[in-house]
């Protein structure tokens, strides 16, 4: 049964619509009903039509709704940005001889780039960093000869962009980006090509316009001339991929592109009860640049919203285990509460500690294993010299964390001992002295507990000063602190280095396992980042560390920012459909914390 403002969606044929779906409002109950409209009431060729969506599983969803509500297999195309045009390309230009660059590979790239620019990489992170930034410029086809990265302003970052292309190039690679890119282009260059695909696909709709980036649109717009029988459906209140070159201004604008636009609302959300629905409302007014929305709630009046406030993290985390696993033992299935965070790091200690406590989790977002990371590595190399014989992989790791001045050619053999390393050494008695410091800590090092030994390492021997010298900013050096907690958590109690070993790599194996590829099937109670729990919804759910400087980040300094932080917020609190907590902590390593703005908004 669809409502007016749905009718109105699904009736629509001919022409540029752009219909604004919030949260809950029926949104591909909608677009599959037009497909099915345009296809069986207008007489339009099912294969004249073309659905793309940003993600493979939704446009598998799409496809299996509209086929069992047609009860056939129609020649509908559904698929995503990359997979349509990529296979355009292939199609047009035999691109089956080139090869996808992904994963590891690419990143051996990117690092060989970033070297040739003559900066030094120090860690994992800043590879990944910079490879996202590769991708906005592309994506936003920014000026090269005017483009200055902001986030490492040291860097040659349009030298490193021609670098990577160029490698890309002479090997015959393709990456993600250039399907999009090389299709803009052969568009350009072949207009029968062009025609020929403005003909195939005569009606096209777009799902979640708001992550929509400058390149998508360009070619899209190309492809729906000259009819432009253009259907967007999306919502500005959710753009949240702003460190993906989407740009929610595409949306915003698109009537100044499409003088006769038709801008229906689906003005109901059926998902959550009307406190939530409210509160959100009153969330998103503080948003300026926005489309004006009056929503009414669909799902009744409810136990609705509740804060939380606890002292630390480590209350947050006991409260939240408690109440989730009361209520399971009294019936409720644990794949009804959802706990959500802004940054995956916020979660490591909540997943081991529900494991411990009993509680089925499911993770299904793709992360590093935070026991993998660099940091966590250097701080078992430097527990691991308490042998009395070194490895020289682990100390070529941690000789200069912090910079001591040593080099690799001190260290020999395979097996090192502070005495050969000091022989190098004997003709330069400021490096003598350093190898004595850092054997008489390790030294000292040894009579520790596993996380005590870790403090020991960061603010006796320095590695601290280490993390700060290397982060960009506040928020990444205090992202490196929460892996040190990590370790510190799981370290706790281990007497030696045979425990210290042991707590390590059950930590590191637990962390596999629950991350790992086998989780996308399972169930349980459900973790995901506020971007990763877009277009989900759940029974119950809890927000963590509801405090300024996390949501929002610290890095939100100006009006743009803040905006899109407040609409990650929000994101978060309308994927709950009755019962939403937000958990507010107190302080954190003895610093006081400020409840976030954002919940003073809602009203609360």
């Amino acid at each position: 049964m669809l409502n007016k403002s749905q009718q109105q969606a699904v009736e629509h044929v001919d022409g540029p619509c752009l219909t604004i779906a919030g949260p809950g409002s029926g949104k591909t109950y909608t677009l599959v009903r037009r497909i099915a409209h345009l296809v069986m009431d207008c007489n339009i060729l099912p294969e004249q039509i073309l659905v793309i969506t940003f993600t493979k599983s939704a446009a598998i969803e799409m496809r299996e709704r509209f086929r069992n509500y047609v009860s056939a297999d129609m020649p509908v195309v559904f698929g995503t940005f990359h997979s349509v045009f990529y296979g355009i390309l292939r199609e047009e230009l035999c691109r089956g001889k080139y090869q996808i660059v992904t994963g590891k590979l690419k990143q051996n790239l990117i690092k060989d780039s970033i070297i040739k620019s003559g900066y030094t990489v120090e860690s994992e992170d800043t590879v990944v960093a910079v490879g996202a930034e590769l991708s906005f410029m592309k994506n936003n086809m920014v000026d090269l000869d005017h483009y200055k990265s902001k986030k490492f302003q040291d860097m040659d970052m349009v030298s490193v962009y021609k670098d990577y292309e160029t490698y890309k190039r002479s090997y015959n690679y393709l990456d993600f980006d250039d399907m999009l890119s090389e299709t803009l282009r052969l568009f350009g260059d072949r207009e029968d090509v062009l025609r020929k695909w403005q003909r195939q696909f005569r009606y096209i709709l777009i799902d979640e316009i708001q992550d929509m980036n400058q390149l998508q649109f360009d070619i899209i717009k190309e492809l729906a001339l000259p009819e432009n029988n253009l259907f967007v459906v999306g919502d500005d209140d959710q753009s949240i991929y702003g460190f993906r070159g989407a740009r929610p201004d595409i949306m915003l604008n698109l009537g100044a592109i499409y003088q006769d636009l038709k801008i229906i609302q689906l003005d109901r959300n059926y998902r959550s009860t009307n406190e939530i629905v409210e509160a959100s409302q009153k969330l998103m007014g503080h948003n300026t640049n926005r489309f004006q929305k009056d929503i009414h709630g669909g799902n009744g009046s409810g136990c609705g919203i509740r804060i939380l406030e606890v002292e630390n993290k480590e209350e947050e985390i006991t409260s939240i285990i408690n109440e989730i696993k009361c209520r399971i033992n009294n019936g409720e299935a644990p794949e009804n509460f959802a706990v959500l965070y802004r940054k995956h790091s916020q979660s490591i200690e909540l997943c081991q500690d529900m494991k411990k406590a009993g509680i089925n989790i499911c993770m299904r977002e793709k992360i590093q294993n935070p026991y993998e990371h660099f940091v966590a590595i250097d701080i078992m190399c430097y527990l691991k010299m308490a042998s009395k014989i070194l490895k020289r992989s682990d100390v070529i790791r941690i000789m200069n964390k912090p910079n001591r001045g040593l080099v690799r050619n001190s260290l020999e053999r395979e097996w090192v001992t502070f005495d050969s390393w000091r022989n190098y050494y004997m003709d330069n008695p400021r490096i003598c002295r350093e190898i004595d410091i850092l054997e008489r800590d390790i030294d000292f090092l040894k009579k520790l507990s596993g996380d005590a030994g870790v403090n020991f390492i960061m603010n006796k021997i320095g590695y601290d000063r280490y993390l700060r010298e290397i982060s960009r900013n506040k928020e990444q050096y205090e992202g490196y602190l929460t892996l040190v907690d990590s370790m510190k958590y799981i370290l706790k109690g281990a007497r030696n280095l045979q425990e210290i070993i042991s707590k390590y790599e059950m930590a590191r194996d637990f962390m596999d396992k629950e991350i790992g590829d086998r989780y996308e099937e399972a169930t349980g109670v459900n973790l995901y980042t506020f971007h990763g729990s877009k277009g989900l919804e759940f029974q119950n759910v809890y927000i963590m560390d509801c405090n300024e400087g996390v949501t929002p980040s610290h890095k939100a300094v100006d009006a743009e920012t803040i905006e899109e932080e407040r609409r990650m917020f929000y994101v978060a609190i309308t994927r709950a459909k009755e019962n939403l907590t937000m958990v507010v902590p107190k302080n954190y390593q003895g610093e006081n914390l400020v409840k976030s703005r954002f919940i003073g908004e809602m009203g609360y």
